[in-house]
Parts: structure tokens; C-alpha cells; sequence
């Protein structure tokens, strides 16, 4: 199963805002999500930096990238996959399909039903005809 991220080829870019429980800003920082199969690596590599002058900060991290590691050999969900010519559903498949999409002649998003799943690529060649 891949997941296609749309962002994946866009290198660093401001994507999150970031601030201090207190409202006060942040400078430039780096966010890690647990998704992210490179933020263990990167916890471990802080913790390797940090452990002399901060060891319960070292501790903390470590457990941290243990659960982490945990949560991401976990199977995931598996992904619809369109009925018709077989790809998944992306992120950039985030709307789903809604009959005044056709109306008003909107893009339409992915069909999701108890008939399977169309991706809106097919449903647009399917009502087509």
C-alpha cells in the first residue's frame, strides 16, 4: 500500500504554525509527526546529542521513538481502491462525490457506496457516457 503525501516533493516550506503554551511565537523550528517513518531516526540522533547535559530529556525522547516505532509496525487501514481501474484513494482524493457536483459542474470527487468505489476520474468518463 503507498500512501501519495502531495507535499512529499516540496523539500522545507512553512506548513505548521508553532507557539509556546503562553502565546509567545517560536523561531525557526522543525516539526516531527509519528506517522513519519525519518522523525525515529531523528529522535534517536537529538537523543544521542542531548543525553549528556539532559539525560531525563534523553529518556523521555527515547520512550517517545519506542512508541512511535510500535505505532507504525501496526497494520494500517487498508485504502478504497476504485472498482473500475484500480487506484487508490489519495490525499488529493480528500472530497467526496455529491450529485450537485454534476449540477454545477464542479470536479467530482471519489464515489464511495455498498457498490464499490470509483475514483472521480472513472465516475467523470463513466457519466459520460
Amino acid at each position: 500500500m503507498t500512501i501519495t503525501d502531495p507535499d512529499q516533493d516540496r523539500g522545507l516550506y512553512g506548513k505548521y504554525r508553532v507557539e509556546k503554551l503562553n502565546g509567545k511565537p517560536v523561531g525557526e523550528c522543525f516539526v516531527l509527526e509519528a506517522h513519519d517513518p525519518h522523525a525515529i531516526a531523528a529522535l534517536h540522533a537529538y537523543v544521542g546529542s542531548c543525553a549528556g547535559e539532559n539525560r531525563a530529556l534523553a529518556i523521555d525522547l527515547t520512550r517517545m521513538a519506542d512508541r512511535w516505532e510500535t505505532e507504525q509496525k501496526r497494520p494500517r487501514v487498508e485504502l478504497p481502491k476504485c472498482s473500475s481501474c484500480h487506484r487508490e484513494r489519495t490525499l488529493n482524493d480528500a472530497y467526496d462525490y455529491n450529485p450537485l457536483q454534476v449540477v454545477t459542474g464542479q470536479p467530482l470527487g471519489w464515489y464511495s457506496g455498498d457498490d464499490g468505489e470509483v475514483c472521480p476520474e472513472c465516475m467523470t468518463k463513466m457519466l459520460r457516457g
